[in-house]
């Protein structure tokens, strides 16, 4: 049940960045934790990489050892990024811009499998 009422309240926060016109960046794992909050929405035109930077300066260091590296020129090898659910290559985040009503979920890898 609390799964469900999880995902609602997503959608309805990917509803509101859709009709405000902002992108919407869903945290996951530590970097839900770091952020202390399950998602945040800003304005778009700034690429990708440049939308993570502003995020970490307003989350601060732990938030920002989460998700780049120790430079701070790239992003951890570890995380996986999607934008409207593709998933997106490391570099590209340098390149692409986000677009109003993009999605865009960053998360570690998580261990496990069979």
């Amino acid at each position: 049940m609390v799964c469900h009422y999880t995902r609602l309240l997503d959608r309805r926060a990917v509803i509101k960045a859709v009709m405000n016109n902002n992108v919407h960046i869903q945290f996951y794992g530590e970097i839900r934790a770091a952020a202390n909050k399950p998602a945040e929405e800003v304005a778009p035109h700034s690429t990708v990489f440049d939308l993570f930077c502003k995020l970490a300066d307003g989350y601060g260091p732990v938030f920002r050892g989460e998700i780049f590296k120790e430079d701070g020129s790239s992003l951890r090898d570890d995380l996986t990024v999607t934008i409207n659910g593709a998933t997106v290559r490391h570099e590209a985040t340098h390149k692409l811009v986000a677009a109003p009503g993009d999605v865009i979920a960053i998360f570690p890898v998580f261990p496990g499998g069979g």
